[in-house]
């Protein structure tokens, strides 16, 4: 059964002011924290944050995508602010990059901190993963909002006064409908509506969570959320009650005279009382702007900013990393890749920016050496990235070298279900290679196993006809040779004119196949189908044979002839049905 997880990401604002303050930079394992306050201040809100996720981290489970210490940047005025807000109506926010995520304020300070909470709340539910209604997202980042630190404890579920004062004034929505809220909704978007909205969903799940009625069996109705039924069904199944129930519930709840709250013991790491704090350096601070306008698709500021600091330092890792991300995201591939290129060649160890690299060669088409390349020094950074294995064994494979393939799959040490077919079929191919034949048929068994699309199943029966050298299908036609092993590269033959029907020499309706003429240049032998390379007098044209039964071969004059894998250099006719990935799907060989 699916279990409900809610991680919580903590923001601390740092504020930055114009002019001649100065900025300061605090950190600690879990955050850093830019602002024009002071030491004071700086350390007050460092260690409030901290003490915000060592709540988060005992009470709830979850995981960051990112590595990197969650960046805060506050401004100390609506002036500083405005060039970095997302809306009009922002006071602060959250926003995810690849390799850190940040929460920018408007302000830094106390009255602060519930704002801050409660986008910390939205980051930690979305990188748990957890699909939740709005009601709840909302709700629970509310909720939190009102966290606060005692000393050594935190307390959860104070009065919010302003919320509160909403529900009191203002027509409450019906709970079906409040349930049913997406963030496409009026309610989630509209000024007029938004307020209730908030304000009811915070009271249902101060309820669910504080109650001493609905808290024991919460667990049970988050489960049957985080399953995906209806929030109806789940008070049902959970609590017994129908939504008409719950709103009666909700309404005395909100009405009586007793409001709960919960408390926790929270005890800061002795390394947490005394964080770094000290003067940032411009070059630091202009990285960390710079990328929040990235991150925030402000294409113009950020292209002036990576100029400014290229000037203060022309061979800046994290400037070209930058630019690499800037032009990535507006779909300039070919502009990005320069910028990927040079940081790669000062040394970037960023795993994700290697990653992205390689992708980025990938998808441009760049020479295999290059990619290859980029390749290998993204798995030397991210020695657990298992599709840049398997990739790496692919080049190996067309480079007929076997035993590199292996040595690349043997690092592999688990698989995902949407990589598996790639990895088995590879290693199917390099036992194959290397002789191993039993190996192989079991590798090509476990790809038919995770093969999904129809092009990857219909390779998969191939891929076992070709590793048993054995057909899956008894066929009327009388059977051609097997395909057999030389020098460890599968070889096709060519048979004798008399083997063939008569019918067969001529050329097909005219409706059936298309002909082409020329000199054969390569036979590549892959899994999915032996691709066959033509020079046909200007034009390069590529044909794939996805079926080497239903293909028919006839000789000019009578002799037997072969040809293995690899390049060749041989005069042929070639009747095809034409495909949109390749030229053609071949049917018929004529030797010339």
């Amino acid at each position: 059964m699916p279990r409900f997880r809610i991680p919580v990401l903590l923001l601390v604002s740092a504020a930055v002011v114009s002019g001649e303050d100065k900025w300061l930079v605090a950190r600690t394992d879990n955050f850093e924290l830019f602002t024009t306050e002071g030491n004071r201040q700086a350390k007050e809100a460092i260690q409030h944050f901290e003490r915000v996720r060592a709540f988060f981290a005992a009470s709830v489970t979850g995981k960051r995508d990112n590595s990197q210490p969650i960046r805060i940047v506050a401004f100390n005025s609506e002036k500083d602010f405005r060039p970095f807000r997302p809306g009009e109506s922002a006071f602060a926010y959250y926003i995810g990059g690849p390799e850190r995520d940040y929460i920018v304020m408007q302000q830094l300070g106390r009255e602060s901190f519930p704002v801050a909470v409660h986008e910390y709340t939205h980051l930690l539910v979305k990188h748990s993963g957890s699909k939740i209604p709005a009601w709840l997202n909302e709700g629970l980042a509310e909720l939190y909002s009102s966290l606060r630190p005692d000393g050594e404890k935190v307390i959860v579920g104070d009065l919010l006064a302003g919320r509160y004062l909403t529900l009191q004034q203002e027509k409450w929505i019906p709970l079906d409908t409040l349930l049913d809220v997406d963030h496409g909704s009026p309610y989630y978007n509209e000024k007029n509506k938004t307020g209730i909205f908030y304000a009811q969903s915070w009271a249902l799940t101060h309820m669910l969570n504080l109650d001493a009625n609905f808290r024991p069996k919460l667990g049970d109705f988050l489960n049957s959320i985080a399953k995906g039924d209806t929030a109806a069904a789940s008070f049902e199944s959970a609590y017994g009650k129908t939504t008409a129930m719950v709103a009666r519930d909700l309404r005395k709840y909100m009405d009586g005279n007793r409001f709960f709250a919960a408390v926790f013991p929270i005890k800061l790491e002795a390394k947490m009382e005394n964080p770094e704090i000290r003067l940032a350096d411009s070059f630091e601070l202009g990285l960390a702007l710079a990328e929040l306008h990235v991150l925030g698709r402000r294409t113009d500021q950020a292209r002036a900013a990576y100029a400014k600091l290229a000037t203060q330092n022309p061979r800046s890792i994290e400037v070209e990393e930058g630019l690499a991300r800037l032009e990535q995201y507006e779909r300039n591939f070919e502009a990005a890749k320069p910028h990927f290129a040079k940081a790669v060649e000062l040394g970037s160890k960023n795993p994700r920016l290697l990653r992205d690299y390689v992708g980025m060669l990938r998808f441009t088409n760049a020479p295999e050496p290059e990619v290859e390349a980029a390749l290998r020094k993204a798995v030397m950074y991210d020695p657990a990235w298992v599709e840049g294995y398997v990739h790496l064994s692919g080049i190996a494979l067309r480079n007929r070298n076997h035993e590199a393939a292996l040595a690349w799959l043997a690092r592999v040490r688990s698989v995902k279900p949407e990589t598996a077919y790639f990895f088995f079929t590879n290693l199917a191919l390099a036992n194959f290679y290397k002789g191993d034949k039993e190996e192989a048929l079991k590798a090509a068994t476990r790809a038919a196993e995770y093969a999904k699309e129809d092009s990857q199943k219909r390779n998969s029966r191939e891929l076992m006809n070709f590793v048993s050298q054995i057909r899956l299908e008894e066929r009327a036609a009388k059977p051609r040779p097997a395909v057999v092993a030389e020098e460890e590269q599968p070889r096709m033959e060519r048979r004798p004119r008399q083997e063939m029907p008569a019918e067969e020499t001529v050329a097909p309706p005219k409706d059936d196949l298309t002909y082409a003429e020329g000199s054969l240049t390569l036979v590549d032998c892959r899994p999915s189908g032996t691709r066959l390379h033509l020079q046909a007098e200007a034009r390069k044209l590529v044909f794939v044979i996805e079926d080497p039964n239903s293909v028919r071969l006839t000789n000019a004059g009578g002799a037997t002839r072969e040809f293995t894998c690899g390049p060749q250099n041989l005069k042929v006719k070639l009747g095809y049905r034409p495909r949109s990935d390749v030229t053609g799907d071949i049917r018929a060989i004529e030797f010339r």
